[in-house]
């Protein structure tokens, strides 16, 4: 993942939008058109299941927790939502 810039708050990474999607394991196999291409496909992925589909399954609705990191940056708000659950479910 190419990202804009990076900072960290109360132990949680705070990101710009990411520029693209990175092939798995940063491989230098692809050409830059391929790369592009591979950014789109992971991106409407991220899309498509943050959407689910609920006119399949009532169960597969709207995932707000998932959102496409190309398109939305994760910000303090978001990051404050973040640190909530994760004290409340007591993870480190």
């Amino acid at each position: 993942m190419t990202i804009s810039g990076t900072r960290r708050v109360a132990g949680i990474s705070l990101t710009g939008p990411l520029s693209r999607f990175d092939p798995p394991g940063f491989l230098d196999d692809f050409n830059e058109q391929q790369r592009v291409a591979w950014s789109q496909f992971i991106s409407e992925a991220f899309d498509a299941a943050a959407l689910g589909d609920p006119d399949k399954l009532d169960f597969d609705g709207p995932r707000e927790q998932l959102y496409n990191p190309t398109r939305m940056h994760v910000g303090i708000d978001n990051a404050i939502t973040l640190l909530k659950r994760k004290r409340r479910l007591n993870l480190s």
